[in-house]
């Protein structure tokens, strides 16, 4: 069995900050691991909801940008393990 891949992992998966065989070797863990893969929709709705909810503004981006991405997402990853594994 491989271990499933950390939070930080599957925030930089999701950030697409992976190289092309980490991002492979997540993609093939949750080809097999239907938690990993129901965390990983989960963020990618909730961070897709609050991205519609929140108004655009040009003053808002670069490095602060990112970081509030980030909080956002280890947060909702949180959260999802929270709720999943009881």
């Amino acid at each position: 069995m491989i271990e499933h891949p950390s939070d930080q992992v599957i925030a930089a998966f999701l950030d697409r900050r992976l190289s092309l065989a980490e991002r492979n070797l997540v993609i093939a863990h949750m080809a097999d691991c239907v938690r990993c893969r129901s965390i990983v929709t989960e963020v990618m709705r909730t961070t897709a909801d609050l991205e519609v909810s929140q108004p655009i503004d040009p003053r808002r981006g670069g490095v602060r940008r990112s970081i509030i991405d980030a909080i956002l997402i280890g947060a909702t990853i949180a959260v999802v393990l929270l709720v999943a594994c009881p």
